[in-house]
């Protein structure tokens, strides 16, 4: 009842006075592609929405082939996905969260390109200089070539040489480096510490919500890898011994799960 409450769900994951900043970017990048971005910190994470009780229902995938051998042969691949009354697995909470970033993106921008045909060369050598990431070798054996002459008379070469544009410094207070990023977050609530069953509920649901759900399109990153994060809540007042939260989160981090704790009322 709590935490189905945008604003308490989110002071759980994201206390303004302690955002968890390594928690919330393992979040991301168990979603979306962060090899072309740095991200330069976290202001902060906001729950715009909250269904309760959602349910994910498993899919059995058949893949096969389809042969006509009349009037002409024709063969075709076929893959069908059916549900066969599994029983679904439930996610108590489906919250939509927008994570407030500071970004450092990749310009990617081109500042130069040059192209300009390659005729002559006169040995093997001095072609291979040309294009260091071509296997001559290979190139001459594959397209039945053995003498310069050969390859100079087989084809018609181009060399083209692209510059980049070298990035800018970054500076943190551009609002152009601000970013929200936009994700769906699956929250398994365990009112006990079996950790191993938590961790295969939320392997389960990633998996089940990779065959049947699209995650958002984020303007800055893309397309997501993975349709939505996991986080899992756990009984604070179970916390023993060597079992303690840091523990605890440690354990779920490994498979990009985050571990929230919260106390009963």
């Amino acid at each position: 009842m709590q935490l189905a409450d945008p604003a308490q769900l989110q002071a759980l994951i994201a206390p303004p006075a302690a955002i968890p900043v390594a928690d919330l970017t393992m979040l991301l990048g168990s979603v979306y592609d962060l090899g072309h971005v740095r991200i330069d910190r976290i202001t902060g994470l906001t729950v715009t929405g909250v269904e309760t009780q959602v349910p994910f229902h498993p899919v059995q995938r058949h893949r096969g082939s389809w042969t006509r051998n009349q009037p002409a042969y024709l063969t075709t691949d076929v893959m069908v996905d059916t549900r066969n009354g599994a029983d679904p697995v439930w996610v108590d909470l489906l919250a939509r969260i927008v994570v407030h970033t500071v970004t450092e993106v990749d310009p990617g921008g081109i500042e130069s390109a040059l192209s300009r045909g390659l005729d002559d060369f006169t040995t093997l050598d001095e072609f291979r200089a040309q294009f260091r990431f071509i296997d001559l070798d290979a190139f001459l054996a594959r397209h039945r070539l053995s003498t310069v002459d050969d390859l100079r008379e087989a084809y018609e070469y181009l060399r083209t040489e692209v510059r980049f544009r070298a990035a800018g410094p970054f500076d943190p207070s551009d609002p152009a480096n601000a970013h929200d990023i936009e994700a769906d977050l699956a929250v398994l609530i365990r009112a006990d510490l079996e950790l191993t069953a938590a961790m295969r509920s939320a392997v389960t649901v990633r998996s089940i919500a990779g065959q049947t759900r699209t995650g958002p399109k984020d303007a800055l990153l893309g397309r997501p890898v993975a349709p939505l994060a996991v986080a899992v809540v756990v009984d604070g007042s179970a916390l023993r011994g060597a079992v303690t939260a840091a523990a605890v989160r440690t354990l779920f981090a490994r498979g990009q799960v985050l571990s929230l704790v919260a106390d009963p009322p």
